[in-house]
């Protein structure tokens, strides 16, 4: 409640709730802009998915299939706006030089065959645009990159950095054989790296405990409640210190929950 105290009650009965992410990876299914991506992951402490490896690549297609399922047309217009995910990948500084959100130069990546080639024409949208194709989201089709215009509209992946990545041991045949293409490709890539004396750079990880709760003003039943977060790959909020139960009880107060 408004005050930090806790209460136990009623199953059924109805109350806004809170939810906190807790994983590496938060997929969110709804399509926005490049831009929109960007802000609504920052809301959430966290940023634009970056810095990723063969793993994590295509962890992003299985979390993508199970959110928003592919489906026969999907399937064979792989370029339709509803396939794709946007991440945290951009030329639009340096044309050609591809960065990380965090300003990283992107080492692996997995560009779709003679991609990127920024096209300064939308063909899907029919618009004549002047910024070219500077930003890079992925398939959920076939894992692969394409660079896109920012005012596209598509799903988007967020990152908690602080959320170590566990990688999904369910994966099925087809994801099994993409994912050992995708590590194969990268192996020798690395090699040449290395032997071209290139060193990799990465930052530290951000916090991303900073904004990491959602409330809702929605009133719901526990189990509801717990859907909801779920269904946005979150969980209902947990409190684990003092610290955490001031923290929420302010977030309380702010949103006259």
């Amino acid at each position: 409640g408004k005050h930090g105290k806790w209460d136990d009650t009623y199953e059924d009965k109805s109350h806004p709730f809170i939810c906190t992410h807790t994983e590496h990876f938060v997929y969110s299914a709804s399509k926005v802009t490049f831009n929109k991506a960007q802000d609504y992951c920052s809301y959430g402490g966290m940023t634009l998915a970056h810095s990723l490896s063969p793993e994590e690549n295509v962890e992003i297609v299985r979390m993508g299939r199970e959110k928003s399922p592919l489906d026969a047309l999907g399937k064979t217009h792989p370029y339709l706006n509803r396939n794709w995910a946007w991440i945290g990948a951009s030329d639009n500084f340096n044309e050609g030089v591809w960065r990380w959100s965090r300003g990283t130069k992107v080492y692996f990546s997995n560009w779709e065959n003679s991609q990127p080639d920024n096209l300064e024409e939308d063909y899907l949208e029919g618009n004549t645009v002047t910024e070219g194709q500077d930003y890079a989201s992925i398939s959920k089709v076939t894992g692969g990159w394409d660079d896109s215009f920012a005012t596209r509209t598509r799903e988007y992946v967020c990152m908690c950095e602080e959320h170590e990545f566990v990688a999904s041991s369910d994966l099925d045949e087809e994801l099994t054989v993409m994912l050992a293409n995708q590590t194969a490709a990268w192996n020798e890539k690395k090699q040449q790296l290395e032997d071209d004396k290139v060193v990799q750079s990465n930052s530290p990880p951000l916090s991303c405990q900073t904004n990491r709760y959602f409330a809702y003003t929605e009133r719901l039943s526990w189990n509801d409640a717990k859907a909801k977060c779920e269904d946005r790959q979150m969980s209902l909020a947990k409190i684990s210190s003092m610290k955490q139960n001031f923290e929420l009880r302010g977030l309380c107060s702010s949103r006259t929950l």
